[in-house]
């Protein structure tokens, strides 16, 4: 402190939160290693994390508040409910194990790591963002119970763990979400072999990791997300759930391609350094015999493993770091793979898709315009469009999908509204939108 250079614990408290200082602290080093403080990571770690958590907890709260969910209603057993709160259930469980057993070794820093990426990745970024509907009035009931169930139930399990890192707002949640108590007087939730699935993790996980791919080849290839697509064609070793990847990736048709099928055109370039370390004299004819490379011998090639090269009589072990194996996607798609999964997408797009993308656009934008109006989420509106005639005509061939989207119902501009509209471009096409609550 002499020197200056010390941080005051209690100015950290007062500008960020005690939680969000013990949760930095608990979480970027273990407690027995030096490390230097970064109130950068310290914002950070609680914008991530704990703006998540309380993010998560308000969107489950305005929507139950709504509904009048009640904590001591029946709940569906969690076999049969849908296979993504089985999923989501199964991942807690699997995380709960985890947690377990780095608290019961106390190393807290390992304890709490899994907490931050199953909360943002599995919880906030997945499960809620494609799930949103089910909490919304008009559908279902007994799908709707199951989706606040299993949501409500991971939160209070992952509010128990965060306990001791976050005490002051684990204790705010844990009684708001639970109608119970104080969360330091419940038990810990604890590994529970009958929640765990791990075929329907599995399945998860190779969706995800589809997605991933088709997401970036979207990104590199600058194929815009309300864009649809004709087709996907998908190599997995793992099942992968069709209709949730058609629905993430905006495409129309899924097609799932034997390992044996080529999605792109393989290149094999010889490393000549490293063949001419291992074979000397024999190099010109490994070079030839690795021009007719097919089958399993390439798959071992790709997959960084060793493999058998027939010259003639004899068979040659070839390393893998002797070649470089690239691929050229075929005509029409662009392809990208990893982790044993290809994906390849069909990129030609057809009147009717453009169509389509114009219409997805369009309620892009005026959902920011229902924001901009301050209009709650269950308001029902009026719009009125003016403008384009390629626009106007794509956005009523989908009307229903704008309506919905929007609760939203089209009228002919009534005289004297085009005064309030407002103006909205999209790809170079003009539009003005009068929009008003019913």
């Amino acid at each position: 402190k002499t020197r200056g250079n010390a941080v005051n614990p209690f100015e950290m408290m007062e500008k960020h939160g005690a939680d969000a200082l013990r949760w930095y602290l608990l979480t970027s080093t273990s407690v027995w290693l030096p490390t230097r403080f970064d109130e950068e990571g310290l914002a950070g770690a609680r914008r991530k994390f704990l703006e998540t958590l309380l993010q998560t907890y308000r969107f489950f709260t305005m929507y139950a508040n709504v509904d009048g969910f009640d904590f001591a209603s029946a709940r569906p057993p969690v076999a049969e409910r849908p296979l993504f709160d089985r999923w989501l259930i199964s991942r807690t469980n699997s995380v709960v194990e985890e947690y377990t057993r780095w608290m019961e070794d106390y190393d807290l820093t390992r304890a709490m790591g899994p907490l931050e990426g199953f909360l943002v990745e599995d919880v906030s970024n997945w499960y809620v963002r494609l799930n949103r509907r089910r909490f919304w009035k008009d559908v279902e009931r007994q799908d709707k119970l199951a989706a606040y169930c299993t949501l409500q139930e991971v939160l209070v399990a992952l509010t128990r763990m965060l306990a001791p890192a976050a005490p002051f707002l684990s204790d705010f949640l844990h009684r708001e979400l639970s109608g119970e108590g104080s969360v330091h007087l419940a038990d810990m939730p604890e590994p529970d072999p009958e929640l765990a699935d791990a075929e329907v993790e599995r399945q998860m996980a190779a969706t995800r990791r589809v997605v991933e791919l088709g997401r970036n080849l979207r990104s590199r290839h600058n194929l815009k997300v309300r864009q649809p697509l004709p087709e996907i064609l998908v190599q997995s070793g793992a099942p992968v759930l069709e209709k949730l990847v058609l629905a993430e990736l905006n495409v129309k048709k899924y097609t799932a391609v034997d390992a044996g099928a080529d999605l792109v055109k393989k290149k094999i370039k010889p490393r000549f350094r490293e063949l001419g370390a291992a074979f000397g004299k024999r190099v010109p004819e490994i070079v030839e015999a690795l021009k007719k490379l097919t089958g399993e011998a390439l798959r071992e090639a790709e997959a960084g493993r060793s493999f058998d090269l027939q010259i003639g009589a004899e068979s040659l072990r070839i390393p893998s770091e002797c070649l470089e194996i690239t691929g050229l996607a075929l005509e029409g798609m662009v392809a990208e793979g990893g982790d044993g999964v290809m994906v390849a997408l069909k990129t030609e797009i057809s009147d009717e898709l453009r169509q389509e993308g114009l219409a997805r656009e369009f309620v892009n934008r005026a959902q920011n315009l229902r924001k901009e109006a301050g209009l709650d989420i269950t308001d029902r509106i009026v719009l009125t469009l003016t403008g384009d005639r390629g626009l106007l005509e794509a956005i009523a061939a989908h009307r229903d999908y704008v309506c919905e989207e929007l609760l939203a119902r089209l009228e002919p501009e009534a005289p004297g509204a085009a005064s309030a509209a407002q103006p909205l471009e999209i790809e170079g096409r003009q539009l003005k939108v009068g929009l008003r609550r019913v």
